[in-house]
């Protein structure tokens, strides 16, 4: 980069690479270039899907899993000839290995799990990895590490040896099965959510807008379906 500009960004010494005073200008300006270049990829990506008629939807493992046909029909009756296409990946109970003496209780109080290891996701993951570890709701008692999983085979593998526990929806224990892992409703801790998010730049989608209320109309069996004439940011979040 820096032959290609023509300055110095760093000022290299067996001290370290600190940056010049050109680097950090280029350094302060970089998280609006790639935030500009985010937008104008899925503006991009959405041109593409709205000329192929296929909206992309990825989710955490869960209960949604078992809610996904009745959305995606309802969606389709919404938009005839678009196809959604699923990336399936996620509401709380615990995974413990078989043999651990709580794994003999019909529930388990989240306090006694306070001082088990937990088997977590990576740093990188950020809040994800904090609400899955329920940090806030620990009274100020410090997560034990026990393992890292960067999927669910990890996850269970890590589980099944000892490693640790870790809270998981409770759909989890349906469609994740492992000898030497077994699941239990947890007391004491809040429940998991599931929501229907969507990027800024697709508020004005109509696509978009038909798919949260086809998710809307299906989250519960004594759901209404919501007010068409209601701006979408209101119906965004379950």
């Amino acid at each position: 980069m820096e032959t290609q500009l023509g300055v110095e960004l760093f000022t290299r010494s067996r001290m370290g690479m600190p940056l010049t005073e050109t680097g950090r200008v280029l350094a302060e300006r970089v998280p609006v270039v790639l935030e500009d270049w985010d937008i104008a990829l899925r503006e991009t990506r959405g041109a593409s899907s709205r000329a192929s008629r296929v909206l992309r939807v990825g989710f955490v493992a869960s209960a949604a899993n078992e809610s996904t046909q009745e959305i995606i029909g309802s969606f389709a009756r919404r938009r005839p000839g678009w196809r959604v296409e699923v990336l399936i990946t996620e509401p709380r109970w615990v995974g413990i290995p078989t043999t651990h003496p709580l794994a003999e209780l019909a529930e388990i109080p989240f306090r006694q799990l306070w001082d088990e290891p937990f088997v977590a996701t990576p740093t990188e993951s950020g809040w994800w990895r904090d609400y899955r570890l329920a940090t806030d709701e620990r009274d100020g008692c410090p997560v034990k590490i026990g393992a890292i999983a960067n999927n669910p085979d990890e996850w269970l593998s890590a589980i099944a040896n000892g490693y640790g526990v870790s809270l998981t929806p409770e759909a989890t224990a349906r469609f994740y099965q492992r000898p030497g892992v077994t699941y239990r409703p947890v007391t004491g801790v809040s429940p998991s959510q599931v929501g229907v998010a969507w990027a800024p730049t697709s508020d004005n989608d109509a696509v978009i807008d038909d798919f949260v209320r086809a998710c809307l109309r299906h989250r519960a069996p004594t759901t209404v379906e919501p007010d068409t004439r209601a701006p979408m940011r209101e119906v965004g979040a379950d």
